[in-house]
């Protein structure tokens, strides 16, 4: 091997200084200084030196490829985009059913607060409120008559399990 500035043929490795390892690491170079004129030069370095590194590089690109098609978000169809065949079915929430009891309990009367008095609570809104708002036709459509939740019978003792027949008996 020649220095590139002088010619000669007295040249030796070099070291690589600290930013030239994190950097060159990836380059398949290696520095070179003439003894001669004092010259700093890189060539390339070949044969199983580049393997590894082509490993590295192989997957970096293929992490960073996935990574920006992951934040894209081209792996999965979007929630809008897809057919409304897949998506589930909403069940409407049922209505909640209260009925008034002619007495408040304690934990209403806590709630009210001073100055409201047992009436008020008992389902009788108070003379300065405004009358409630008419419902719209939207709201009665959604407010649908809901099924009872079927009821599940218990088991005879027939068919009750022989260990529960013979607890029962004792």
């Amino acid at each position: 091997m020649r220095c590139p500035r002088c010619y000669s043929l007295n040249v030796r490795r070099s070291r690589r200084r600290l930013w030239e390892r994190a950097v060159c690491f990836l380059l398949p170079t290696l520095p070179y200084r003439c003894r001669s004129c004092q010259g700093r030069f890189w060539r390339r370095s070949g044969g199983l030196l580049n393997l590894p590194r082509l490993g590295v590089l192989a997957l970096a690109t293929v992490l960073t490829i996935f990574v920006a098609i992951r934040t894209l978000g081209l792996l999965r169809p979007d929630s809008q985009s897809a057919d409304p065949a897949s998506r589930p079915i909403e069940k409407p929430a049922a209505p909640k059913v209260v009925s008034p009891s002619p007495e408040p309990q304690p934990a209403q009367l806590s709630v009210l607060g001073p100055g409201t008095s047992a009436e008020t609570a008992v389902g009788q809104p108070p003379d300065d409120l405004p009358p409630p708002a008419a419902k719209l036709p939207d709201e009665a459509d959604s407010l649908a008559p809901v099924m009872p939740e079927p009821t599940v019978p218990e088991p005879t003792i027939a068919e009750a399990p022989k260990a529960a027949r013979v607890a029962a008996s004792d």
